[in-house]
């Protein structure tokens, strides 16, 4: 609906004109706080007339054609059938319009959340809405001035050149694109000055209409054609405003979901820039520690050196430099090993840590390049970006249409590691017994590829088969099969063997531990402990998530 003040004038002219002399003949609702009014005219056409009473969405407008459902409709105002319409008026800068029918009015109130239609007999008070206790409607509906459409253009001059400094009071009548306006033609004082105020209010009354778009919050809005406001999108003009109201209803239907995708859009581009600037800065320090290794590989140095001095048992030791002996190193133990077992411990942290670093060095320009393109959609998306671009960057960012139906499955997904490999296929890794099952079980279609390293503990990793995808190239399998040994007690192994198979072929009976399957087929291939160049760690929250340019 479209409720600024003096587009209602013009509508509630409209409706006088066409009502004139007609008959109601129902008042019902169907909808949740909309009222329907049809009348039958004097040419004996059914003429259909809207009344919304929701806070967000409050007007009126007339509706070509409306159906009564069979079920589920209730009558109101009974008193008022079958009695003529006489004419409509509305109150000075006040959104409250009377319809005056022979014996009765029903008082159309927009008032935010006490947003009402009032009967009013002279003795008795009903409303359509339940009356909130601390309205008083009595007092506005009789306490208030209402004029005749025909003489409200008049009133309205009458009041504002009589008006002093109360005027600014006023101005909300005008909406934010009338203060727009009137700013624009007066100057940055133009909220002060009454100048151009008069002719903008007979440009509402007399001049042709626009239909607009407000590309900053998705508000439709109807505005005099010479309105010079920025950042609206012309949808459509026309003299009459009930045909631009209605519009509005039609337009905001279809353009409701490109801007909720707009504002879902903007959500997950920040986010997965917040995430790329902390991942970024993350492995940018962990890469520059290189200190770690060499501390690692010292403490195995110093633990072999006095192997003879350390006994099983202890929980930590004081151990001089070989070159300087007033500098000592506090080296922690394991009391379960002994003095060799300690220090292979450190020789493979010190290994794991280069392998991770050397890992981190070979990822971080696909981060960077991420981030690039992220920032380069959040730029496009801050312009007035068309509907077809924003498709195309939702569609890169694999957000897919607004409320898919998939988010149980995208929530599950979300749950273990994910992996894009050549921004087409998409690896799960699951991060523990449980987690497996999970991912085998329940995430996993038939038709996905089931990886897990052989004679050892380890995640279940499986590739992502779509419907219509080709067989999955060999480079692919061998990538996934690095990963499941790479996540696996076979990490350190410089070859491990993977058994690879469809998901179907995947089965659990009853009394197995988490993460222990069956495999009814397989299929092994010996792969090196990695997680391979060409497989770029995904954040996002989809399950086919991938930027591209």
């Amino acid at each position: 609906m479209v409720n600024n003040y003096f587009i209602l004038c013009r509508l509630a002219l409209n409706l006088t004109n066409r009502l004139k002399n007609a008959v109601l003949v129902e008042a019902f609702s169907q909808e949740k706080d909309r009222l329907m009014l049809v009348f039958h005219d004097e040419t004996g056409s059914t003429v259909f007339y809207e009344f919304s009473c929701m806070p967000q969405d409050a007007g009126f407008n007339e509706r070509k054609h409306y159906g009564r459902a069979k079920r589920n409709t209730m009558d109101f105002f009974q008193i008022l059938i079958s009695h003529k319409f006489i004419g409509a008026r509305i109150a000075i800068f006040e959104r409250m319009i009377a319809l005056d029918f022979d014996n009765a009015s029903l008082f159309f109130l927009i008032h935010g959340k006490q947003t009402n239609v009032i009967l009013w007999n002279g003795n008795e008070l009903s409303s359509f809405k339940k009356a909130d206790e601390e309205c008083d409607y009595l007092s506005k509906v009789t306490g208030t001035a209402f004029f005749p459409v025909s003489e409200i253009l008049h009133q309205l001059i009458h009041t504002i050149t009589s008006l002093d400094e109360t005027f600014t009071e006023k101005l909300v009548s005008l909406g934010k694109e009338g203060k727009k306006e009137l700013i624009y033609r007066n100057g940055l004082n133009g909220l002060k000055s009454s100048i151009n105020l008069i002719s903008m209010i007979n440009e509402y009354f007399f001049e042709s209409l626009q239909l607009r778009l407000s590309l900053d919050s998705g508000k439709f809005v109807i505005v005099p054609a010479s309105f010079n406001i920025d950042r609206y999108k012309l949808l459509k003009e026309s003299d009459s405003p009930d045909i631009l109201a209605q519009s509005a209803i039609i337009e905001r239907s279809a353009a409701s979901g490109r801007y909720h995708l707009l504002q879902r859009v903007s959500r997950q581009i920040e986010t997965d820039i917040n995430f790329l600037e902390k991942k970024i800065e993350a492995s940018k320090k962990e890469i520059a520690e290189t200190a770690r290794s060499t501390t690692y590989r010292l403490y195995g140095d110093l633990i072999l050196a006095h192997s003879n001095e350390i006994s099983q048992g202890l929980v930590v030791i004081t151990l001089p430099d070989f070159y300087n002996s007033e500098i000592l190193y506090t080296v922690k133990l394991n009391p379960l090993m002994d003095s060799f077992r300690n220090a292979e411990y450190y020789y493979t942290k010190a290994r794991n840590t280069e392998i991770r670093q050397q890992k981190i060095a070979e990822l971080l320009p696909a981060l960077e390049q991420k981030y690039s393109i992220l920032l380069k959609y959040k730029t496009q998306i801050n312009d007035s970006i068309s509907e077809e671009d924003l498709e195309k960057i939702a569609s890169r960012l694999k957000m897919g249409k607004v409320n898919t139906g998939n988010e149980n499955a995208q929530n599950d997904e979300a749950k273990f590691r994910r992996f894009i490999v050549e921004e087409k296929y998409l690896i799960l890794v699951g991060k523990d017994a449980h987690n497996n099952d999970v991912l085998t079980m329940k995430t996993a279609k038939p038709n996905d590829l089931w990886f897990h390293a052989r004679g050892c503990s380890g995640s279940h990793v499986i590739i992502r088969v779509n419907k219509g995808m080709d067989k999955i190239p060999k480079n692919i399998v061998q990538a996934a099969a690095s990963l499941a040994a790479f996540y696996s007690k076979a990490k350190t192994s410089k070859m491990a063997p993977v058994a690879y198979t469809e998901k179907k072929f995947v089965t659990k009976r009853k009394g197995m531990d988490p993460g222990q399957v069956l495999l009814m087929r397989e299929s092994v291939i010996m792969v090196k402990p990695e997680i391979p160049a060409i497989c770029i760690p995904y954040s996002g929250s989809d399950s086919d998530g991938e930027y591209t340019e």
